[in-house]
């Protein structure tokens, strides 16, 4: 069995964890990103993708939390930097102990490497066009000085970025990560105590404007397959994916097809691949 397919039957015992607990505790959650369009237009995985992302309005990802606490199979673990002071990544990973698995981008960083599921907190976004500007400056120059300050690596990137970066980097070293992390958490959240029309994902790896979406589409979900699974997508998916992604089930070109991650090193230990559910 390929190393991509061991790592793909590993998530989805973790899909279905997630969703045995979720509808357990009347929790809701949805499938996003490149989950959602494979699962529309492959009913699984898309072809070359290694992963497995998930949606939560913010509320229900803290009742998530709080249910993993209780509810979750012993053979599996909830992550984040709370839990990681190594981490800088301000989402939750549900992951099989026992199990390493390693990107590129993080290959050199001493943090937990277990196979893994992400799962996104999605907040409230200000009416304000202004003040959703400042938010997302704000949340992006803060998530990079994260990235930097825990050691992450940034990618190739021109000799502007490259200066820019290195001044965030010493900008970084003027806090705690803790402290760095804190306000992070308070811009995410600013708006959470207001009712407002829209909600965005800031953890995404997508532009804040394109991560952006109107509540109302995120609020109707059905069941729709994935690979062994039936589990929930928005009913306004096609509005959802063509807003990022605009024609979404067009295939890309043969040399786009090819993960984001790159896979560097797997390791199952004791972890039997199988699907319970």
């Amino acid at each position: 069995m390929a190393d991509i397919e061991k790592v793909r039957y590993a998530q989805l015992d973790l899909l279905s964890e997630l969703k045995r607990i979720c509808e357990k505790y009347n929790i809701s959650y949805f499938l996003v990103g490149g989950t959602l369009i494979g699962a529309v237009r492959h009913n699984g995985f898309i072809p070359w993708d290694d992963d497995i992302d998930v949606g939560m309005f913010r509320k229900d990802y803290q009742r998530f939390i709080k249910a993993c606490y209780i509810e979750l199979d012993s053979e599996y673990k909830i992550y984040d930097w709370k839990i990681d002071p190594a981490s800088p990544l301000p989402f939750l990973k549900l992951k099989i102990k026992g199990t390493h698995y390693r990107e590129e981008l993080s290959k050199d960083i001493l943090m937990d490497d277990s196979i893994f599921i992400d799962v996104f907190p999605f907040d409230n976004a200000p009416d304000s066009n202004i003040l959703r500007k400042i938010q997302e400056i704000r949340i992006y120059v803060i998530r990079k000085i994260l990235l930097l300050r825990c050691g992450f690596s940034i990618g190739d990137v021109g000799r502007i970025k490259k200066l820019l970066y290195r001044i965030l980097l010493l900008i970084s070293k003027i806090r705690t990560v803790n402290a760095w992390k804190d306000s992070c958490m308070k811009i995410m959240t600013a708006y959470n105590d207001v009712v407002t029309k829209c909600v965005v994902d800031m953890c995404g790896a997508y532009s804040y404007k394109k991560e952006l979406k109107d509540r109302k589409f995120l609020q109707e979900m059905k069941y729709h397959k994935f690979e062994n699974l039936d589990v929930c997508i928005p009913k306004n998916y096609d509005q959802v994916l063509r807003e990022i992604y605009g024609d979404y089930m067009k295939l890309p070109p043969v040399e786009q097809q090819v993960s984001r991650h790159g896979i560097s090193f797997i390791d199952l230990g004791n972890y039997s691949i199988h699907n319970k559910k």
